[in-house]
């Protein structure tokens, strides 16, 4: 009886494996689609204009796009719950991350604990987490954590940090999920972190808000 429970058991073992080699392969196409649609964004603005009725219309279908993956991750997330990097491999468990960050507030918000538990049951990366948790903040009219949103000023065309929370403490917030200090952020996107410009940015943004 047990040798045929084992052999039983076995089938079911390889479905459930192969199940999830096609949504691994599934999340690699999504991320793939999604890198080259963000690839599309700069030539289009920096031909027609950051604020162009072009540039509106590329945001529009793609957020067309995004909503499509958003359903299928959904499907998946229900189905399996967060699927771990040593599950699917890292780039397929981070798409979930990708997608989720790529789709409107509500949906940032609904998923966002729901990270937070994966985070700690170690499936999500604590990187990926922050991310999100900062573009939730921002969007939502607040300050983020761990300076990961960068904006540009679409008159002088210069990019800055997003609105930081306790600005002075933000480097020991990246070093405690393993992000590097702010300064070595920036330089990636072509400009200096600089707190005190900082400071006087959040302060003007403060101003027109009231």
């Amino acid at each position: 009886m047990k040798l045929l429970s084992l052999f039983l058991l076995l089938p079911a073992l390889s479905s459930g494996q192969t199940n999830l080699t096609s949504v691994k392969n599934r999340l690699l196409e999504i991320r793939a689609a999604d890198q080259q649609l963000r690839k599309a964004y700069t030539p289009i603005a920096e031909k027609y204009g950051y604020e162009s009725m072009q540039v509106k219309t590329f945001w529009k279908e793609a957020a067309l796009k995004d909503s499509l993956h958003m359903q299928e991750v959904k499907t998946i997330l229900n189905r399996y719950g967060w699927l771990s990097r040593k599950q699917i491999g890292k780039e397929a468990s981070q798409t979930l991350f990708m997608v989720i960050q790529h789709s409107n507030l509500p949906t940032m918000k609904h998923y966002l604990p729901i990270m937070r538990k994966a985070v700690k049951a170690n499936q999500a990366e604590s990187t990926d987490l922050a991310l999100l948790e900062d573009r939730v903040a921002i969007e939502s009219g607040g300050e983020q954590m761990y300076g990961t949103q960068i904006g540009m000023d679409t008159l002088t065309k210069e990019w800055y940090v997003e609105p930081l929370s306790n600005p002075e403490q933000v480097d020991e917030r990246r070093k405690s999920i393993g992000l590097p200090a702010l300064q070595v952020y920036t330089k990636l996107w072509g400009f200096d972190w600089n707190i005190e410009e900082h400071k006087k940015r959040k302060a003007l943004l403060n101003t027109i808000k009231k």
